[in-house]
C-alpha cells in the first residue's frame, strides 16, 4: 500500500496499528500494510468496525474492561486480503465479562472472514471490481489491471 494510504490509516487508527513500522523482531506491521491500493476501502472499513467494537465493550463496562484489539499483520495472501489481529483484556473479569469479550472477538473473526471475502470481488491495485485470478500467482485484478500486470510481466527482462 502506498505510504499515503497507510499513513491515513494508521492516523485515524492508532490503536489497531500501534504496531506499524515497529521492529521486525516483534512484529509483521514492520513492514507496513503489504496489499495494494484498492483495498484501502475495505481495510478502513473494517478498522472502523474493530474500533466501534471494542470502544463499544469498553464504554459498557466504564474502566473496568479495558479491551484491546491491534493488528498483527495485514497483506494479500492467496488473492485475497488477510487481516491478523490479536486481543487483550484486563485481568481479573468476572466469566460473564469474559464471555462478552469471547463474543466480541467472535464478531471480529466474522468480520475479517467478510473483509477477506469482500477482497475476492475488488481489484487489489485499483479497486475496481475485480476477480482471482492465476496466472503467475493468484491476485484478484480487474480485467485492465491484470492486463497490465500480465503485459509487464511478458515484458520483464528475464536476467
Amino acid at each position: 500500500m502506498s505510504p499515503e494510504l497507510e499513513h491515513e490509516l494508521v492516523s485515524k487508527y492508532p490503536d489497531i496499528f500501534k504496531d506499524y513500522k515497529g521492529d521486525p523482531k516483534d512484529t509483521c506491521l514492520a513492514f507496513g500494510i503489504e496489499c495494494g491500493d484498492g483495498w484501502f476501502d475495505i481495510i478502513e472499513r473494517f478498522c472502523h468496525l474493530i474500533q466501534s467494537e471494542v470502544d463499544y465493550i469498553n464504554r459498557m463496562h466504564k474502566d473496568k474492561m479495558k479491551y484491546r484489539c491491534w493488528a498483527v499483520q495485514v497483506k494479500q495472501k492467496y488473492g485475497t486480503l488477510r487481516f491478523y489481529y490479536d486481543f487483550s483484556y484486563a485481568e481479573g473479569l468476572s466469566k460473564q465479562e469474559q464471555e462478552i469479550i469471547h463474543r466480541s472477538t467472535d464478531h471480529i473473526g466474522g468480520m475479517s472472514a467478510m473483509a477477506a471475502q469482500m477482497s475476492a470481488r475488488v481489484c487489489e491495485h485499483c479497486g475496481d471490481r475485480g476477480k482471482v485470478t492465476h496466472e503467475s500467482f493468484p491476485r484478484t485484478l480487474c480485467d485492465a489491471c491484470n492486463t497490465l500486470t500480465h503485459d509487464a510481466l511478458s515484458s520483464a527482462d528475464p536476467t
